[in-house]
């Protein structure tokens, strides 16, 4: 989607012109070459080259739409989301008839997880187009994640109805009724997405996750597998399959896994947890001891984090630490057998 806008930008710059008329004629013109040299740098992959002429856009001509959009769009594409956010938000209050910024604009707002805004800009949107494959996709999530899933189901089962061959949409509904633990509707959906893209990684580790959710670990471990193959920077395959092969008593594979996917997103607290009771598993309690201290001090009120957290402490010796454990455990939930 973010290639199409400035595809779609690139045209209409002459129309930017004419808003910019009460600028200085040698900017407009500085800025009109800048645009095109961005469209072609972005056109070539060369986000760096694209990065400089379109922040030299919106510096000679700040009151043009196109150009908060465009540099937006690149913006967002170097992984700054904070910063294509605030980009196409200028966009959309500049030009808020214009219905590319403002697709742009709510795709935006769900990379940033900010769903209450991404749901509120696709209701902006003209309801005679449909929505691409993406961007329904995006407005499904957003839905979800606002409390709205039966909204969501609807908006990807219409969507499907009309690209029926699009895995993307598939796996979007999949994820969906896996929300509402529909779970083998949800899977019936990603072997679908599969189907019809066997290297979609996001299908393989949804139909993983979903089984896992089954306790199918031993279905779930070769999905898992190859969605890390396919996609080796996804820190989400890499925590399930740790989880997948933890189920199946493969502790120190799981323990790998799971490393993997701390060192790609280190803060995580669920692969911490994770990692801590893969060690647990393993036999190491002391080397689980700091990951369950970090994942208790995060999660206070979890009584199963901090019986996790107690049993190490009674296995490292330490039992008069324990105690106090799971005292508070049994404070969070007293009728835990």
């Amino acid at each position: 989607m973010v290639a199409a806008l400035v595809l779609v930008l690139a045209p209409e710059w002459g129309l930017a012109q004419k808003a910019a008329a009460a600028t200085d004629a040698a900017q407009v013109k500085a800025a009109d070459a800048a645009f095109r040299e961005g469209s072609a740098a972005y056109a070539a992959n060369d986000l760096p080259a694209a990065h400089t002429d379109f922040a030299k856009v919106v510096k000679l001509v700040p009151g043009v739409a196109a150009g908060h959009a465009a540099f937006g769009a690149v913006l967002l594409a170097e992984g700054d989301v904070r910063g294509g956010v605030r980009e196409l938000e200028l966009a959309h209050t500049i030009a808020p008839e214009d219905q590319e910024s403002a697709l742009s604009l709510a795709m935006a707002y769900v990379r940033a997880a900010n769903y209450s805004d991404a749901v509120t800009m696709f209701g902006l949107l003209d309801k005679s187009s449909p929505l691409n494959a993406e961007a329904a996709a995006a407005y499904a999530t957003a839905l979800s994640a606002t409390g709205r899933a039966q909204e969501a189901q609807s908006q990807l089962q219409a969507a499907v109805a009309i690209s029926p061959e699009s895995p993307a949409l598939h796996d979007a509904l999949g994820t969906v009724l896996a929300q509402q633990q529909r779970f083998g509707e949800a899977a019936a959906e990603f072997k679908r997405a599969i189907d019809l893209d066997p290297k979609l990684a996001a299908g393989h580790l949804h139909l993983g996750a979903d089984y896992l959710a089954e306790n199918d670990a031993n279905a779930a471990v070769p999905e898992l597998t190859k969605a890390t193959e396919l996609d080796p920077t996804s820190a989400a395959a890499e925590l399930q399959l740790g989880r997948a092969l933890s189920a199946t008593r493969e502790d120190q594979a799981a323990i790998v896994s799971l490393r993997k996917s701390l060192e790609l997103e280190p803060g995580s607290v669920d692969a911490q947890y994770a990692m801590g009771l893969a060690m647990q598993g393993a036999g190491d309690f002391k080397g689980s001891l700091p990951l369950l201290v970090k994942v208790a001090q995060a999660r206070p009120k979890d009584a199963a984090v901090l019986t996790n957290y107690g049993l190490s402490l009674v296995q490292t010796g330490d039992a008069k630490q324990a105690i106090a454990v799971y005292q508070r455990a049994l404070q969070v939930d007293a009728k835990n057998p």
